[in-house]
């Protein structure tokens, strides 16, 4: 339905069953008279007297909508947003608008082959704020660890390629650049403590990328930040931080307060360059802190106003460069958050709500010369896991999108339950980037490893565009109006932990988005997407119409569940998770009779722990197998044998009915029990009266790794043993396993074996054919034989125009077709992206 929004003294109002009159006499009636403050000119004017009332102040299509509204108060810096459960429906609904064409990745350049060729290297590096020459063929980045700045060539966008460094040296810190032809300007800081803040601007000429060499240099006098130039070139902006130490201690007073440095760069050569007066921040109108500004990000308009973050201070500030004058700070505002997840223990339960949450805005940039785009990350005490669009002409909230854009990338797979309690921030929106020819607003999350694509060309009623993936932590992107080229630079890199900073490159045009693959809807019950993410098993069913699919999360999650994901729609959609539960105390009645002098030491209270007091249970789900009157899972045991913390839990093979209930569990014979490790279950299938499961790797020092054959008449095991590749990764100190294993009859089975490396040091993501013949006759410890049925390392990364993905931990046959899906580990530590895949018809 269509809502209209009224406007009184800078507030607006909107309610279901007020006409908007009515509306503004039952606000006023709850509301304190009190308003925002701005300043404008040097004058202050209460904010409302610059706006006359009307219903056109804004006008949102809302569906299922309750209540909106905004409350401007002098509880700085307090404008109130909330919405219904089901969030704004031009935001909310997860399908890609079918307005123009899409952006596709096309490739993702790892940082740290400008180190080494094949990123053998262990150095960490850093791409955190990325700019691109004007004619689109050369990115330019920060890499703040190993004090340099870096440049990738992208003229094919498919095909980027390392350039070179220019490296400041030891203690130079670059944390911003900025281009004008020829010449980067960077931020380089070189203070070594909060109390002794300082920095400088270096002018790079970067014209033979192979010898760039510094033109200039000139001391800030403080603790740079970020740096812009001007859309005419003709101006550049340095921000000047001077951050306070990160304790959480406020208000904390600056040896130095932040400010703004403007410089005059409009001749050709950069001797002529001219430092204006600086701009002063402190003592604004809306500063929590009116003494120690910190201001944080900019952007600036093609009018040369620039929009100034100060993220501490819940704040925006309006610079005319041209004149070197504030005219205008602003409250950022808070919001009332519904139906959001405070807590992090392993469980997405969004149903609680957080009133009064600072935005805290991060990055900024300009919807034309009026309007301006917040990405409120938080950073002291905010986040309001959002995006917000102000009108600059009044410092107005024209649309807020409250939870929805996180309810959004909940169904996606990509939300961090880690990220949940009210000090992480969730998504944490970090930055945002505008497409002024197609209208379109980059936000990018840094804790959901996800960009979110809204068309903004109605500033008051952002449509969904859009969402593409990234590697981990998203801090920076640039558009490229002239080859319609997305840049994003990702800042997290740990080899240790198979993940590396990257710079992905993203086209525009295709007909179709290719991200998500799989996505859920809306629960009817709650209101909000079904959550998800980790799948670690796969299954056709058993019988029925082959249209679904079903898979399992592992043990990032608590409350185990089973998904049925419909594969007719495009992307395949979650429309149930079932619960797993002990409502007939199987589990809970489970024999845990070791004694302490045994290899094994699984407890009752390891037992325990697997059981939660709704009868729901925690498992470690790593395969499925649907059969005609419910489902087998694979449960990966925890521990080793022996190990200094004994076995935490056994390796089971759990029966649960079709409503989700356990009905049986088979362990393994004692003398197996007795050699466990640490990587056990990972895979289950079915054929004739047996099931088959593969275990991850080898046990007790064994050659080969087992297949177990379950026997479900006589309740019996046996074992076959299966050779494991050689790692061939250039990283010292992986492996490789099995990660899941499918009957495609006959007694002929695909079984998955990956190593545990991702990105560049990614080398085995295969998958093979073995036959295990007659399995009642088959001996018990027979070697089997493998050969490859197909390299799917590529389907993974290349592809994909992404770095390799580590776990490919699903796959089935259904109608014919080979389907994997990749485990994504909750987005804890991974870029958080989820593949459903179909491989296309078996090949026998």
């Amino acid at each position: 339905m269509l809502m209209k929004v009224a406007s009184l003294a800078g507030i607006a109002i909107c309610t279901s069953g007020f006409s908007p009159r009515s509306a503004i006499a039952h606000f006023l009636s709850n509301t304190p008279k009190q308003g925002r403050v701005g300043v404008r000119g040097g004058k202050h004017v209460p904010g409302g007297a610059r706006r006359a009332m009307g219903e056109d102040s804004l006008n949102l299509e809302l569906e299922s909508f309750s209540l909106m509204y905004v409350v401007a108060g002098d509880d700085a810096p307090d404008s109130q947003v909330a919405t219904s459960a089901l969030d704004q429906a031009d935001v909310g609904a997860n399908k890609a608008t079918k307005r123009g064409k899409f952006f596709t990745r096309a490739a993702t350049f790892p940082v740290c082959k400008l180190l080494n060729a094949t990123c053998n290297n262990s150095t960490s590096t850093n791409a955190e704020i990325v700019t691109v020459t004007e004619d689109g063929s050369t990115a330019v980045f920060t890499d703040s660890l190993t004090n340099a700045i870096g440049f990738v060539d992208i003229s094919i966008p498919s095909d980027p390629q390392g350039l070179g460094r220019f490296i400041f040296g030891t203690g130079k810190k670059p944390t911003g650049v900025a281009l004008k032809e020829k010449f980067a300007l960077v931020c380089v800081e070189t203070g070594t403590a909060p109390s002794t803040p300082s920095g400088y601007l270096a002018v790079i000429n970067i014209t033979d990328l192979n010898n760039p060499n510094q033109v200039k240099q000139v001391d800030l006098g403080g603790q740079p930040d970020s740096i812009f130039v001007s859309p005419d070139k003709k101006y550049a902006v340095a921000v000047i931080e001077n951050r306070r130490t990160e304790d959480g201690t406020y208000p904390q007073n600056p040896t130095i307060p932040g400010f703004i440095a403007i410089f005059d760069i409009s001749e050709t050569n950069p001797d002529n360059w001219v430092r204006r007066p600086d701009v002063t921040l402190t003592n604004l109108p809306g500063l929590r802190f009116e003494y120690d500004p910190e201001p944080e990000y900019a952007s600036i308009s093609d009018d040369n106003i620039a929009a100034v973050t100060l993220q501490e201070n819940n704040a925006v500030v309006f610079i005319n460069i041209t004149e070197g004058k504030v005219i205008q700070s602003i409250h950022a505002g808070a919001v009332n958050l519904k139906n959001v997840d405070l807590k992090d223990d392993k469980t997405i339960d969004q149903i609680e709500t957080q009133d009064l949450r600072r935005r805290e805005p991060d990055g900024v940039a300009w919807i034309g010369t009026r309007y301006i785009i917040s990405a409120n990350e938080g950073d002291l005490d905010g986040g309001s896991r959002g995006f917000t669009i102000f009108d600059s002409a009044n410092g107005n909230v024209i649309y807020e999108s409250n939870m929805s854009a996180e309810h959004l990338i909940t169904s996606f797979g990509h939300y961090n339950d880690k990220r949940s309690p009210p000090n992480r921030k969730g998504v944490e929106f970090e930055s945002v980037v505008y497409a002024s020819d197609l209208g379109l607003a980059f936000v990018l999350s840094e804790r959901s490893n996800i960009i979110m694509v809204f068309d903004v060309s109605t500033p008051s009623k952002p449509k969904f565009h859009q969402v593409l993936p990234s590697c981990v932590a998203p801090e920076g992107g640039y558009y490229v109006k002239k080859t319609r080229v997305l840049v994003v630079a990702c800042e997290e890199d740990s080899r240790n932990n198979a993940r590396r900073s990257g710079i992905a490159v993203y086209t525009y045009g295709s007909n179709v988005p290719a991200y998500p693959t799989i996505q859920s809807v809306q629960d009817k019950a709650t209101g909000v997407y079904i959550p998800w993410g980790a799948l670690s098993g796969l299954s056709a069913p058993h019988s029925g119409p082959k249209k679904v699919l079903y898979s399992v999360d592992d043990s990032v999650f608590k409350r185990s569940k089973i998904f049925t994901i419909d594969i007719t729609k495009t992307p395949s959609e979650i429309t149930k998770s079932l619960y797993i539960k002990d409502t007939d105390n199987v589990l809970a009645n489970f024999n845990t009779t070791d004694t302490a002098s045994s290899p094994i030491v699984f407890t009752t209270a390891d037992l325990a722990l697997l059981i939660n007091s709704d009868k729901t249970v925690n498992l470690d789900q790593e395969g499925i197998v649907a059969v005609e009157d419910g489902f087998w899972i694979a449960h990966e045991g925890a521990g080793a044998a022996g190990g200094t913390n004994g076995v935490t839990s056994l390796n089971l093979l759990i029966k649960v009915d079709m409503a989700g209930i356990i009905k049986d569990i088979v362990s393994l014979p004692n003398g197996v029990n007795q050699i466990q490790t640490a990587n056990g279950f990972e895979g289950v299938t079915k054929e004739g009266n047996y099931l088959i499961v593969a275990f991850q790797r080898e046990w007790g020092g064994e050659a080969r790794v087992r297949l177990g054959l379950y026997n479900l008449i006589n309740r019996t095991w046996k074992f076959v043993f299966y050779q494991l590749d050689t790692p061939e990764s250039q990283f010292v100190g992986g492996w490789v396993g099995l990660s899941e294993i499918t009957n495609i009859g006959r007694g002929i089975f695909l079984v998955v074996e990956r190593d545990n490396r991702a990105g560049p040091d990614a080398a085995i993501k295969r998958i093979y054919k073995i036959s295990l013949g007659e399995l009642d006759t088959i001996v018990d410890g027979t070697n089997v034989t493998k050969t490859l049925y197909q390299d799917i390392l590529p389907d993974v990364s290349t592809k994909i125009g992404g770095l390799a993905l580590e776990k490919i931990e699903g796959m089935a046959l259904l109608n014919g077709d080979v389907w994997v899906c990749t485990d994504n580990d909750g987005t804890d530590g991974t870029s958080g992206e989820s593949r459903l895949i179909n491989l296309g018809k078996l090949r026998k």
